[in-house]
């Protein structure tokens, strides 16, 4: 738990530059979203040259690279937040230079991990949390994406019970505080409007979405973040420590 309770007084400390970041986050992760809808509708003219389908591909394209450099910036503010720092906003941009690092770095894990799922899942959720300090490993020291993954094997060797109790536990707490909002916010608000008029059922799932929305970019997903980081430099501090506890060779003395 020490882990989550971490992420969440931070969060709670600094819930001011957190709806800020991730408001920001929100409209990044939905612009290339919001452009496509204006094609669709014909809102915006569509060059002869192009069709829906390469405007479809251009932007897919473009959702990878801001999610990615995002992802990095959100990284980068957990740990700064985990040392001690004071973050920035513009820290969330300032790591696109490792872009391709890390993007190299994913698609491995990602096929790792899903070849491993395919093998009755066990194996999958191994590999997840042997290279799951990847990200933070590329952000923090500029490792490339084969010694990134290296390095977080390293890290996490015999603490992946630990890694499976910490992901259930958080999987849980966010659980409880979804039902938590379920009860006091969504389903009050569709009762009420279901009441007035069964024309407004769709609002009411709008409505669900949002909150959902709201819940995973200003909860799930900075508590994610600063309790990884936070689990991150414990585990640099334990193998550090591992590696100056072995005997170090000294040369045979002669007689």
């Amino acid at each position: 738990m020490d882990p989550i309770r971490f992420g969440w007084n931070t969060l709670k400390s600094n819930i001011r530059f957190f709806v800020v970041l991730m408001v920001i986050v929100a409209a990044l992760y939905y612009f290339p979203a919001l452009i496509q809808m204006m094609f669709l509708s014909k809102a915006l003219s569509l060059p002869e040259a192009f069709s829906l389908e390469i405007i479809a591909i251009f932007l897919a394209v473009v959702y990878v690279i801001i999610y990615q450099v995002a992802e990095l910036g959100l990284l980068s503010i957990a740990l700064n937040f985990r040392d001690g720092k004071t973050p920035e906003i513009e820290d969330l941009f300032r790591n696109y230079r490792l872009f391709l690092k890390y993007f190299a770095a994913s698609i491995i894990y990602g096929l790792m991990v899903a070849v491993g799922s395919i093998f009755l899942i066990v194996p999958g959720i191994y590999l997840a949390l042997k290279y799951m300090f990847y990200g933070y490993l590329i952000v923090d020291k500029g490792l490339g994406p084969i010694d990134a993954l290296k390095e977080s094997g390293r890290m996490t060797e015999g603490a992946k019970k630990d890694l499976l109790v910490f992901w259930l536990t958080l999987g849980c707490s966010i659980i409880v505080i979804m039902i938590f909002l379920g009860l006091f916010i969504a389903i009050p608000v569709g009762v009420i409007t279901a009441a007035f008029s069964k024309n407004l059922v769709p609002i009411i799932a709008l409505v669900a979405n949002l909150i959902s929305m709201i819940i995973n970019l200003l909860i799930v997903v900075p508590i994610t973040k600063l309790s990884m980081a936070d689990i991150y430099r414990t585990l640099q501090v334990r193998l550090a420590t591992s590696v100056a506890a072995l005997p170090t060779e000294t040369a045979p003395v002669e007689a």
